[in-house]
């Protein structure tokens, strides 16, 4: 019995492994474990994309504030103004770009969504199943009697069976993988940008505007000196703000730069790779025979 066997695996190998697979696509296409962890990674994806497009927003309004500023000193009967938020006309230009761009990186990801949704499809999941077991019958039953016309009609069946499984497998195998290098690579820079992001808007928001001080009509010569001696503590406190505002504006335009980085290539250049892939794997699966 047990040489029977042997002889019947050695005789029908390419048969069985062929078989098998099919048998465990099929499986696997009617388990949904993975398109629930790739729908979790897409969902986590767009609430990064939601969380810092309100950042984005936020900054841009602490930034507009800022800008409207000024600062009036009339020491001595000299009037100076300083408007701080002049320094950062350059970054919110930069910060109203990057809103742009996180709110299509958001979109990207909503679209993959879609196409999760669409892959683990009950039509996608039945097509697969029906199309394997179609193919199996072929491997072990169909013996065509016309040997050019029957190897076509299989080879059919093989494409259509690869095709499908590419359509149902393809969308959640590339959000995982889309995900890992997220964590691998790309989730200590984002963090730390979003966190720089936020203190930076922080330290910008608590800038404080100084009331205008006046001494041009003051009665005696110490209150004339009292007078001279606040406008110049606020001229220290002042250039104190102003050079914390320049040190805000770097570090804003350096993390907006890294987190846009991170936006990109997840939902840009990744897709566009992952595309390419897809489309050689069409043209494998059609032309392969």
């Amino acid at each position: 019995m047990v040489y029977l066997n042997m002889k019947f695996i050695k005789t029908y190998k390419f048969q069985i492994l062929k078989s098998m697979l099919i048998l465990f696509c099929i499986v696997l296409s009617q388990i949904t474990v993975i398109d629930t962890i790739a729908e979790e990674y897409t969902e986590k994806g767009i609430k990064r994309a939601l969380l810092t497009y309100g950042v984005s927003r936020s900054l841009n309004a602490v930034i507009s504030v800022a800008q409207g500023t000024e600062v009036a000193l009339s020491p001595v009967g000299v009037g100076v103004t300083f408007t701080p938020g002049q320094i950062l006309d350059p970054v919110n230009d930069l910060v109203e770009r990057f809103s742009w761009v996180i709110l299509a990186s958001g979109t990207s990801l909503g679209i993959q969504r879609v196409f999760l949704e669409m892959s683990s499809a009950p039509i996608i999941n039945w097509l697969v199943t029906s199309l394997g077991g179609v193919l199996i019958f072929i491997i072990w039953f169909y013996k065509p009697v016309d040997g050019a016309q029957g190897k076509a009609w299989s080879n059919g069946i093989s494409r259509l069976f690869a095709i499908f499984i590419i359509l149902r497998f393809s969308v959640p195998v590339f959000a995982l993988i889309n995900e890992i290098i997220y964590l691998e690579f790309l989730q200590d820079r984002y963090q730390t940008a979003q966190l720089e992001l936020e203190r930076a808007g922080s330290k910008i928001d608590a800038v404080n505007i100084q009331p205008e001080i006046n001494t041009q009509h003051t009665d005696s010569i110490i209150e004339k000196a009292g007078n001279w001696l606040t406008s110049k503590t606020q001229d220290i406190d002042i250039e104190r703000q102003i050079a914390s505002v320049k040190e805000s504006a770097n570090i804003i335009s350096q993390q907006v730069i890294d987190i846009i980085v991170v936006f990109i290539l997840q939902t840009i250049v990744f897709p566009l790779v992952f595309l390419w892939l897809l489309m050689n794997l069409f043209k494998y699966s059609l032309y392969r025979h």
